[in-house]
C-alpha cells in the first residue's frame, strides 16, 4: 500500500508544479505589461516639471490600469522603485519615496513586517531600508532585540541603515556580531557615504571581538591612522582572528611604523 500511496503523491505533485507553470507562462506577459507601465510612469513623473495636480492625476489613472490590491503587483512595483532610487540622486531619488506613500505601499512593507512569518517581517525591513524610508525606523525598532536571530540581524541592518547615528552605539553591543552582519555593516558603509563614527578609537578597546575586528575593518574603509598606535598594540593580543585582522589594517594604512612589532 505504501508503494502506490507514494507513487499517487508524487503524481499529485507533478501535476500541481505542472499546473502552476502553465498558470505563471500564462499571466507572464501581463506581469511584464504592467511592469513596463509602472517603470513608464515613475521615469514620466520624475523626469517632468513637479506639478502637484498633475501628478495626482496621473496617479489615479495609474492606479486604474493596474491591479494594484494585488500583492505580486505591489512586489513588482516596489522592487522598481528599488531599482530606480539606486540609480537615482538628490531631489530625483527623494521622489521615489514620495511614490511609495502615494500607492500606499509603504502601508503594505509595514504590514509585512507585522507578519509573524519571519520571511515577510525581513522583506517589510528591506523595502525601507532600500528605499530610505526613515519614517518606517519606529515600526523596525522594537525588534532591534527580538529572539530570532535572523529577524534582530535584519532589523538591526535596516535600522541602521536608517539612522545614521545609530552606527556609534554598535560599540556597546554587548554580543558578538556575526561574519554575515559585518560584511552587511560594511557594505551599509560604502553604499550610505556614513560618517566615521566619533567614538571609533574606542572600538578595538572594547573586549568585544567582533567589535574590535569591525572598528578595525572601519579604520582601514576610512583610511583612519590616528590610532595606529592602539592598532599595533593588537599585534598582541591572545586572540589570533585580531591580530590577523590588525595586520591586515596595518598593511592597508601602510603604518611602516609597525615594522619592528611585525619581525617580533
Amino acid at each position: 500500500y505504501i508503494i502506490p500511496f507514494l507513487l499517487f503523491l508524487a503524481l499529485l505533485l507533478i501535476i500541481f508544479l505542472l499546473l502552476k507553470r502553465i498558470r505563471y507562462e500564462h499571466n507572464k506577459p501581463r506581469r511584464e505589461a504592467i511592469s513596463n507601465k509602472a517603470e513608464t510612469f515613475l521615469t514620466e513623473i520624475i523626469l517632468s516639471d513637479w506639478n502637484e495636480q498633475k501628478f495626482r492625476t496621473k496617479l489615479s489613472l495609474f492606479k486604474k490600469e493596474i491591479p494594484l490590491h494585488k500583492s505580486w503587483c505591489k512586489e513588482m512595483i516596489i522592487n522598481n522603485m528599488i531599482r530606480f532610487k539606486h540609480s537615482l540622486k538628490g531631489k530625483a531619488s527623494e521622489q521615489i519615496n514620495v511614490f511609495y506613500q502615494a500607492l500606499n505601499l509603504d502601508k503594505y512593507s509595514a504590514r509585512l513586517i507585522r507578519d509573524f512569518r519571519s520571511f515577510y517581517k525581513c522583506e517589510g525591513f528591506y523595502h525601507f531600508q532600500a528605499l530610505d524610508y526613515k519614517k518606517g525606523n519606529a515600526l523596525i525598532k522594537p525588534y532591534l532585540k527580538h529572539p530570532n536571530i535572523v529577524i534582530e540581524s535584519n532589523a538591526n541592518m535596516a535600522y541602521i541603515s536608517l539612522s545614521e547615528n545609530q552606527i556609534e552605539s554598535l560599540y556597546e553591543q554587548s554580543s558578538s556580531i556575526s561574519y554575515l552582519n559585518i560584511i552587511k555593516i560594511m557594505d551599509i558603509l560604502h553604499n550610505k557615504r556614513i560618517s566615521i563614527p566619533k567614538n571609533i578609537d574606542k572600538w578595538i578597546e572594547t573586549n568585544n571581538i567582533s567589535v574590535t575586528k569591525l572598528g578595525l575593518k572601519m579604520m582601514v574603509f576610512y583610511n583612519y591612522r590616528k590610532q595606529s598606535k592602539g592598532i599595533i598594540e593588537l599585534l598582541q593580543n591572545e586572540d589570533e582572528s585580531i591580530k590577523k585582522e590588525a595586520i591586515i589594517a596595518i598593511r592597508e594604512l601602510y603604518l611602516t611604523e609597525a615594522k619592528r612589532d611585525l619581525l617580533q
